[in-house]
């Protein structure tokens, strides 16, 4: 079982989005999945490493990282704000993007972005994680008769408007296997533009993002 889950491209999103002056941020994400049996039993582990940049314009990076532990940039999904909040599929190993044909004006896809942006309505109380305050508040998924079910906790940073954390517990087998989903965000550095080589989409910048990366890795 493949995770299905960008750290930016998340199941549960909120609603009432607020776009304007965002704080810049950056920090390295992991996300965790795994499918737990009834008893307990772990059945699969599988975890995904990635980068998170976000421009003071609201521009999003989310670079996805490769698996060999060199943490060199595979591809990406830039969400360009600035731009009507068109959308490009990055590869960094052979230089292209791919303009996703988001039209100007209408809304982007859904991504973290937007859920940093959500302000929780029913905070449960604050918590610090990584070294970044947060407040804690439920995510709740709608079921068909209208009611809603708790299946996990978000940890948000109202400072920067930021997801810092994430977890889930999906239960979509009756025979009472249930998926683990822990997403979390560490190094977070706020407050400081990120490069603009990194938001660069033509080939010459895209291999130079990755040739920096690898030296980095040595």
């Amino acid at each position: 079982m493949r995770i299905v889950y960008w750290i930016l491209g998340l199941a549960v999103f909120g609603s009432g989005l607020a776009f304007g002056q965002w704080v810049p941020v950056s920090s390295s994400n992991t996300t965790t999945m795994e499918v737990v049996s009834a008893n307990g039993r772990v059945l699969s582990h599988q975890e995904q490493q990635q980068r998170y940049y976000r421009k003071s314009d609201g521009t999003v990076l989310v670079q996805q990282l490769s698996g060999d532990g060199s943490n060199v940039p595979v591809s990406a999904m830039l969400l360009d704000r600035a731009n009507g909040g068109r959308t490009y599929q990055l590869d960094y190993t052979h230089g292209s993007a791919v303009d996703q044909h988001q039209p100007a004006g209408s809304e982007a896809p859904k991504t973290r972005a937007d859920l940093d942006s959500v302000k929780p309505r029913t905070p449960l109380h604050t918590d610090t994680v990584n070294g970044v305050r947060c407040v804690v508040a439920p995510v709740s998924l709608a079921n068909a008769d209208g009611s809603k079910t708790v299946i996990g906790h978000v940890w948000l940073a109202p400072d920067y408007n930021y997801m810092v954390m994430k977890e889930d517990t999906l239960h979509p087998l009756r025979d009472g296997t249930h998926i683990h989903i822990m997403q979390e965000a560490r190094n977070v550095r706020a407050g400081v533009e990120p490069g603009a080589l990194l938001f660069a989409t033509d080939k010459a910048s895209l291999k130079q993002v990755r040739k920096a990366a690898a030296s980095l890795s040595k």
